[in-house]
This record gives structure tokens, sequence and C-alpha cells, in this order.
């Protein structure tokens, strides 16, 4: 039998593995994932992300003129904020290919992920909040994606001190 990292508990067979429900046990698994586990998965979502809303934001078309994008339009123009989540995007993809963490990484991946990533939800969130079409207050569901790369963002930020060479 093998030890899961996750579990700590013992592993048996493909796929099987121990649960236990200690509360140490559950300390340890949430401390584990939140400073010892692997940053790359949460790297290239947070990458892809970029990629995505960059390439997005300069394809034709207006997506600022929407409600929920109001407070980003008064900040900058559409094609700025394209450019900077494509530049994000392309130079995070670049630091993990490489497989290089270092000061480039670091500044663009996690500070400018964090900043360009942290400024956009909190755009769209005002927007919904300051939006004279909308007759109540809620907050967009669209905006759910957009806080949980932000949130992986922010994770990044905190952990890259960790895995900077």
């Amino acid at each position: 039998m093998r030890k899961s990292r996750l579990s700590h508990g013992n592993v048996s067979g493909i796929g099987a593995t121990k649960m236990s429900c200690d509360k140490n046990n559950a300390i340890r698994t949430v401390c584990h994932l939140a400073f010892d586990s692997n940053t790359e998965a949460t790297r290239v979502v947070v990458a892809i992300g970029s990629l995505l809303w960059g390439v997005m934001l300069l394809m034709p078309g207006d997506t600022f003129n929407r409600p929920m994008f109001s407070v980003l339009h008064g900040t900058a123009s559409e094609n700025l904020w394209g450019m900077m989540f494509l530049l994000h995007g392309v130079v995070a993809s670049i630091s993990i290919v490489f497989a290089r963490c270092g000061r480039i990484c670091f500044v663009f991946d996690g500070v400018t992920g964090c900043l360009l990533w942290t400024s956009v939800t909190i755009g769209m969130l005002l927007s919904s909040v300051y939006n004279p079409t909308m007759p109540e207050f809620s907050f967009p569901a669209a905006t759910s994606p957009a806080i949980a790369v932000t949130l992986a963002a922010w994770w990044l930020l905190f952990r890259y001190p960790r895995v900077v060479k």
C-alpha cells in the first residue's frame, strides 16, 4: 500500500482512497493544497483566461457598450484592455511552456495578472451596483468565472515567493 499525499491515508488500487473524517487530517489536506501543492494547473487556467479575454476584447464588436462593463469602459478603451490581457496571457503561457519562473514571471504572471483580473472583476461588480437600467441591485451570475480567476490569480501571487527560483 502507498500513502496518498492528499488524503494522508492508505491507498489500495487505482483511484481508491481511504478517507478519514479526522479534523487534523482535513486541516493538513487544506494546508497542503493551499501552500505545498503544484501551481501549474492554476497558472494555466489564469493564462488561458487572460488569452481568451484579450482575444475576445480585440475582436470586432463593442463589448464595453453593455451595462455590465460601464465602469471598465470609463477607465480605458476596449482595445487597451484586450492588449493588456493578451500580453499577460502570452507572457504567462511562455513562462509555463518553458518552465521558467523568475522575476519576469512573478511580475507578469503574478502581479500583472492579479491587477488585471481584480480590476475587471471589481469593474463588473461596480457596474452592476451603479447601473441605472437595473431597478434592483443584483450581481450578475456572469461575474462568477471572473471572480474565480481573480481568486486564483491572488492565490498564485501569494504562492510565487515560494516557487520563484
